[in-house]
């Protein structure tokens, strides 16, 4: 469960804008819901609390409202810090403080914490923004709710997609004549190509935000509001808006019989999604991966452990035959990957790609046999 996701992303050209207009709101056709109680703030260490009415904050709530058409129900608490009093606060709690750290919002204490000297002028309101409509956000939908909910790794990428997605959206309209902030959509690698977590911001923010602008296209933002309501179901909707609502992945389940070897313990399955698969086929080599991965119909993968030792296994579903194919011979680059199966028919089961992965010490004989077993998995297709 995450607990915040701090904005990491350079946002050199935000402004320090005056009021201006931006979309008009949505006609609200529900009562002003009544004003609940302001949350008692969480007494912090080193920050220290911004005045009620300072007048950065307030700007960047009006904006938020107007453009999203959605009202904040209470004031939302700001804490401002030091670079090294923000880092230091953030380890206090246990978590882990990226460098750089600007500032985030965190729903468990429903409270901002910014960096706006370090962040600078030109970034300050840009954050102030950002880290706002997560608020608004969690006021709306709970947050946590929605990362208690996901249950595996690619529906957690699909809805913080859509969280971060917003989040940038809302800069960009409040922001229109500000070309850094709308340049945080054609961002579609990161520069550290070896980096998991960039990757990661890659998807939430830029196409993320991609999404959010074609739900905006279909209603405006009651689409996004709706979308909040019916979350999309994996990456693939993301990063294929057109495919969202109607395409749902393809349900991929693992036979309960698989012949670990002895003494190693299997971890919950998961499935990874397109996204996923498409980081994996760039580093295996696929010169366009993003374009190889487009045909992903879903995935299913399990890891064992016995001390150092491990092992993956996983299956991947595909739209067609010769994307199955395109995969399988893309994947062959791969590090750590042992085993490799395709079965070359038509029909369903030339649609289907079974990988092991497993590190040099695992006997080849085990590994055939759980590629062998891989083929009772079961597959529910969804056209």
């Amino acid at each position: 469960m995450r607990r915040f996701v701090p904005l990491l992303l350079l946002l050199a050209g935000c402004s320090n804008p005056e009021p201006q207009p931006a979309n008009e709101p949505v006609p609200q056709n529900k009562p002003e819901p009544k004003p609940e109680p302001e949350p008692a703030p969480k007494a912090e260490t080193r920050g220290k609390l911004e005045a009620a009415d300072a007048p950065e904050q307030t700007r960047a709530v009006g904006l938020i409202e107007q453009v999203t058409g959605r009202k904040f129900k209470t004031r939302v608490p700001v804490y401002v810090f030091s670079q090294e009093e923000l880092e230091a606060e953030v380890k206090s709690w246990g978590d882990y403080a990226p460098e750089n750290i600007l500032g985030f919002y965190k729903y468990d204490t429903k409270a901002m914490y910014l960096v706006p000297e370090a962040a600078g002028n030109k970034r300050a309101f840009g954050l102030r923004l950002h880290e706002g409509t997560h608020a608004l956000q969690d006021q709306l939908y709970d947050l946590a709710k929605l990362h208690k909910a996901v249950t595996t790794q690619d529906e957690d990428n699909t809805v913080t997609a859509l969280i971060e997605g917003q989040a940038v959206q809302v800069m960009i309209d409040a922001l229109p004549d500000n070309p850094h902030v709308k340049r945080i959509t054609e961002v579609k690698q990161p520069t550290d190509l070896s980096d998991d977590g960039a990757w990661l911001r890659v998807l939430y923010y830029s196409y993320g935000a991609v999404f959010v602008q074609n739900l905006k296209e279909r209603d405006g933002y009651e689409a996004v509001d709706a979308a909040f309501k019916a979350l999309p179901k994996s990456t693939e909707q993301i990063l294929h808006p057109e495919k969202y609502p109607a395409e749902l992945p393809d349900r991929v389940s693992l036979p309960a019989d698989l012949p670990w070897p002895a003494g190693f313990k299997a971890e919950a399955s998961t499935t990874t999604g397109e996204f996923s698969v498409l980081v994996a086929m760039h580093r295996a080599g696929v010169s366009d991966s993003a374009a190889a991965a487009a045909g992903w119909g879903g995935d299913i993968e399990v890891t064992a452990r016995k001390g150092a030792s491990w092992i993956t296994l996983r299956v991947t579903t595909w739209d067609t035959r010769e994307d199955a194919q395109e995969y399988h011979d893309g994947m062959q680059g791969a590090l750590n990957l042992r085993v490799a199966r395709w079965n070359n028919t038509e029909g369903e089961d030339g649609r289907r790609v079974s990988l092991v992965f497993a590190d040099p010490d695992v006997d080849t004989a085990v590994l055939d046999a759980l590629a062998e077993a891989l083929v009772r998995a079961t597959v529910e297709y969804h056209k």
